[in-house]
């Protein structure tokens, strides 16, 4: 799995050579990975809060009054308000993963309701702290699976967040003109005036990348190629596809610049047809 995980941060994965099983394991992997960098897709302290609310409903459950009423309440805030917090790429993922296993759990064929997944997944989605005892993590653990299988069931309730983009893509991306690289040619910005004028080279480009992952962003399904043309024929966009290595400009290369952008538009449409799919179902 080490070698696929390789694979996919060099963005050189084919998922379309995997089996099924090779791809759930492949996903276990992966955000287990998200774990161990110390980026999990929900903190403990989100899911904590989660417990300590469902207990109080438990505790309240058999009055039937305000009190229940109130903790139900809270729960569901909690619940609803899920994705308030975290960088916007965990965001992103764990919106989609919650979506699909809420996909695959309305699938008679699959034989896997939401509670068997959550079973499966949630280990991978939520990291008891080690200084925690062992004895309570077992508690823990049951108490992970039943929050994990609500919010599979319930992921259509969950208020969405916004899908951003993850990035400008553009893997020479500065903040700083003094972090712009050598280059026997730099990309000029004086002709395009505004915000541009006297800027050059690498520190250029991500500012118009950022300009242009904005745009992508506001754009909608009914709009996209409209938006993606008029990038297109922009003059920021010939400032992108000018070279400014040697090879590049010697064997008539895409720019990385280029590239970013096309990989900002692939994003885009992928996050616009799965906003299209959540629509239909």
């Amino acid at each position: 799995m080490d070698s696929k995980i390789a694979e996919i941060q060099k963005g050189k994965m084919d998922f379309a050579t995997l089996t099924q099983l090779e791809q759930a394991a492949l996903l276990k992997a992966v955000i287990r990975e998200l774990q161990n960098i110390g980026e999990p897709l929900f903190s403990y302290e989100k899911f904590d809060n989660l417990k300590k609310a469902q207990e109080q409903i438990h505790a309240t459950q058999k009055e039937r009054g305000a009190s229940f009423d109130k903790a139900t309440s809270e729960y569901n805030d909690l619940r609803n308000h899920l994705f308030n917090e975290g960088s916007d790429i965990n965001k992103k993922i764990a919106f989609r993963l919650l979506v699909l296993l809420n996909n695959v759990s309305a699938k008679p064929k699959a034989k896997m309701p939401a509670a068997n997944l959550a079973i499966v997944m949630a280990p991978n989605l939520l990291k008891v702290p080690s200084s925690i005892p062992l004895q309570a993590q077992g508690l823990i653990a049951l108490s992970m699976n039943g929050i994990c299988t609500d919010l599979i069931e319930k992921i259509r309730e969950i208020i969405k967040p916004n899908l951003y983009l993850q990035g400008t893509h553009y893997e020479a991306e500065v903040r700083d003109p003094s972090e712009n690289r050598f280059h026997i040619f730099n990309a000029d910005g004086n002709k395009l005036g505004g915000e541009y004028k006297g800027l050059k080279g690498d520190y250029l480009k991500s500012r118009i990348l950022l300009n242009f992952k904005s745009q992508l962003e506001k754009a909608t399904s009914e709009n996209i190629d409209n938006v993606v043309g008029t990038l297109e024929n922009s003059p920021k966009h010939n400032v992108l596809a000018t070279s400014q290595g040697f090879t590049t400009w010697f064997f008539n290369r895409d720019t990385s610049s280029i590239k970013a952008f096309r990989e900002m538009v692939a994003e885009r449409r992928s996050d616009l047809e799965f906003e299209k799919g959540l629509a239909m179902n």
